[in-house]
């Protein structure tokens, strides 16, 4: 096994380009019961975090990290992750901050010292993750003059942790090229391991961080939430089921958003991995037909969503982009699917594309 880790590693290309937390208290809020069977009552947590390895790639005139979460075997880049640290200067000591790139790496060109200790909080202005008790941090010791890997597994404590930090990543640089996150005021807090997986009230609840589809669903009804796109519905629900329109909106939307932010919008068998074990997997182009054929259901209107993005011809032809899409729904306050296409059609969307798309999706509910 160390071999095989090591030879993942080697494939790695390096480029040199405890707080007091505030009461739970819900009000805004979803009951995603059936999203997840997770559990993590087996696993030991502790919120100061170590890799799960770390492996010595060479020599560097200063010093490189790169830090990866291992998902199937295969490294993944964890980017975005920020790190202090102290470095011995002509001038003293000084603080250094470093932010790791879209490769998961940080690089500094000189490095005085033997070692570097890197500190890492995983809590920025717009979001955090702790535990119920306390944010989660990271600490690391490094040697200077060498290229160093830092090894998160897939689904130990310390790589869950990270794998939501992934996920919020992706929904960052996704938003980022729709949004200027001014709808964004409020911090939202990700809680790891909770008692289950929901939404409640600026705070994301999650039994699995491992779980990408599942995190991106709770995370979507927090931007669902903060950007006033619909109302919510209240109360449990199955996603093969009908039930109140808010509902259907509000869990569909949060769907979508979990596709948006991972799924490549070409791809002609979108499909999520563990959302809904009972379900799975979920496809978006191919719903099947024992499904609530009405716009009353959540898997439904995720799909409805995805096909007036997506890149894939399947049957329907709008392929408008996901910009538009997110200005017209911004502030929409929209109580069901409905009154989203009524919208969208008002603000000059093609009539027969959203009323085609809508027949697709909603085979019982024709307009």
């Amino acid at each position: 096994m160390k071999t095989k880790l090591h030879l993942l590693l080697f494939i790695l290309s390096f480029t040199t380009t405890s707080l007091a937390l505030p009461p739970l208290s819900p009000v805004r809020s979803s009951d995603d019961r059936q999203l997840s069977r997770g559990s993590t009552r087996a696993l030991e947590f502790n919120e100061a975090l170590l890799p799960d390895g770390m492996q010595n790639m060479g020599t560097h005139p200063g010093a490189q990290i790169q830090v990866i979460r291992l998902v199937k075997n295969a490294p993944t880049a964890v980017t975005g992750l920020r790190f202090k640290t102290v470095m011995n200067t002509r001038l003293g000591a000084r603080q250094v901050d470093l932010i790791t790139d879209a490769s998961g790496t940080i690089t500094l060109p000189s490095c005085s010292q033997s070692t570097l200790v890197l500190q890492s909080e995983f809590r920025e202005p717009r979001y955090g993750i702790s535990s119920r008790r306390k944010y989660y941090s990271l600490r690391v010791e490094v040697p200077c003059q060498a290229k160093t890997v830092l090894v998160f597994k897939e689904d130990s404590p310390a790589g869950q942790v990270v794998s939501i930090h992934q996920v919020i990543q992706r929904a960052i640089a996704t938003l980022a090229q729709v949004s200027d996150f001014k709808f964004w005021d409020r911090p939202i807090r990700f809680i790891f391991p909770s008692d289950g997986d929901y939404y409640s009230n600026d705070q994301v609840n999650l039994t699995l961080g491992h779980q990408w589809d599942v995190v991106g669903h709770e995370m979507g009804h927090a931007i669902y939430d903060q950007a006033r796109i619909g109302l919510f519905g209240g109360g449990s629900h199955k996603i093969d089921e009908c039930y109140t329109n808010a509902m259907a909106l509000s869990e569909g939307w949060a769907s979508f958003f979990s596709g948006w932010i991972h799924i490549d919008l070409r791809d002609p068998d979108a499909k999520f991995e563990y959302l809904v074990p009972r379900r799975a997997p979920i496809r978006f182009e191919h719903v099947p037909s024992d499904v609530c054929g009405k716009s009353t259901n959540e898997w439904r209107v995720n799909s409805f969503f995805w096909d007036l993005i997506d890149l894939n011809a399947d049957g329907e032809v709008s392929q408008i982009a996901a910009k538009r899409l997110w200005d017209d729904m911004l502030d929409a306050r929209a109580g069901s699917v409905k009154a989203a296409a009524e919208r969208l059609m008002s603000r000059g969307w093609d009539k027969s594309q959203v009323l085609q798309v809508w027949k697709l999706n909603f085979p019982q509910d024709a307009r």
